[in-house]
């Protein structure tokens, strides 16, 4: 069997997030494909390299408690780095792209000592932060250095990487099994929106805020409730407050199975990136959008999503732009929908047709 490392940055634990549950799925791929697979990861107090097959922790590194956000980072490289440099080989090394500096060169040069093969997956490039940030100059400066290193790029994006190397376009998904669809169930007159997250710059949820807040401020009649499940930047609440929509608006805190499912079945329409232009970013694959895909909930938007044409009648595309969002047309569109069953359902059936981490996986290792 041949062997894999992947080098991840998620915490296995933590499955209400959307990241946690995808490289665990990508890792269910290689999995089946043939690989054995030994992956990175944050536990609690500790660094982890972990054998997927027995989910046993087979070596953990320490880190930094002073500034761990920042400092997990560079320490989580450099465990990846140490486990390598220890004489583990590897057939295919599978690295998440996780911003270019010094830190990254350093363990993409030990990649290149340990791998037949070195794959680096651009779930998001360019370097999603302002340009006024040093980690943004950081990357700019490091691209060329590090990208030597790497055999093949995963870019999930309809935009071609800045870098003459070869690539290959797969997108994000979900697998059929992990994602049960929902079962819709109207309880009263108002229009429920919801968005599931970890906020980020791109999310761009105050499009959406200052958009209720002007329907409002222009006579608009209908009833709406936005739920945000997860967690939010405090600007976001503040805005919420400052505009005066505590009754339109609701934060509530991270959702897994019984509890996520509810909130799905109990909304109407769902919310995806907003404002990724802020980050440099124009198209893509999100998976928060995988996600209300396989759910069956109609969603608005405004990105060049890879797996979402413009056209498809269960999803309402916004300029990407800082404009407020216009809730008239999120009335309109909302209005015209077909039974919610219907809609679920054929939503559904459209995910399935691509679906699954297998197939993604698969056409990266054709290429290699």
């Amino acid at each position: 069997m041949k062997k894999l490392f992947l080098y991840a940055n998620i915490n296995p634990n933590d499955k209400s997030v959307g990241i946690t549950k995808k490289v665990l799925d990508e890792i269910d791929a290689f999995k089946a494909l043939g690989y054995e697979v030994y992956y990175t990861c944050y536990l609690e107090k500790f660094i982890a390299v972990v054998d997927a097959k027995s989910g046993n922790v087979i070596k953990t590194y320490r880190y930094f408690p002073l500034l761990r956000p920042i400092t997990r980072r560079y320490s989580l490289m450099r465990a990846a780095r140490e486990f390598l440099a220890e004489g583990n080989s590897f057939d295919l090394i599978y690295a998440r792209y996780h911003y270019f500096d010094y830190a990254c060169l350093r363990m993409l040069q030990e990649c290149r000592k340990r791998a037949k093969k070195v794959v680096m997956e651009m779930h998001s490039y360019p370097c999603l932060t302002r340009k006024e940030h040093i980690v943004y100059y950081l990357d700019k400066w490091y691209t060329k250095r590090c990208v030597q290193y790497v055999d093949l790029f995963a870019n999930m994006s309809n935009d071609d990487l800045p870098f003459s190397k070869p690539q290959v376009r797969i997108t994000n998904t979900i697998n059929k099994g992990t994602v049960s669809i929902r079962t819709p169930h109207k309880r009263d007159d108002v229009i429920t929106m919801l968005t599931v997250s970890y906020e980020r710059e791109g999310h761009g949820f105050d499009r959406a805020i200052r958009g209720l807040r002007n329907y409002y401020d222009n006579g608009g009649k209908r009833k709406f409730r936005i739920l945000f499940v997860g967690k939010y930047r405090d600007s976001t609440k503040q805005l919420m407050h400052n505009l005066k929509l505590e009754n339109y608006c609701e934060f509530l805190p991270p959702a897994q199975c019984d509890a996520l499912d509810d909130y799905y079945n109990q909304a109407d329409l769902a919310i995806g990136h907003l404002a990724n232009h802020r980050i440099g970013s124009f198209s893509g694959s999100s998976i928060k959008v995988q996600e209300y895909l396989a759910k069956g909930i109609p969603f608005v938007y405004a990105w060049n999503e890879m797996t979402v044409p413009d056209d498809f009648p269960y999803a309402l595309k916004f300029e990407l732009n800082d404009e407020p969002l216009d809730f008239e047309k999120i009335v309109s569109f909302y209005d015209a929908l077909p039974d919610a069953e219907k809609v679920a359902s054929e939503m559904r059936s459209y995910f399935e047709t691509f679906a699954g981490w297998e197939n993604q996986m698969r056409k990266l290792l054709e290429k290699i």
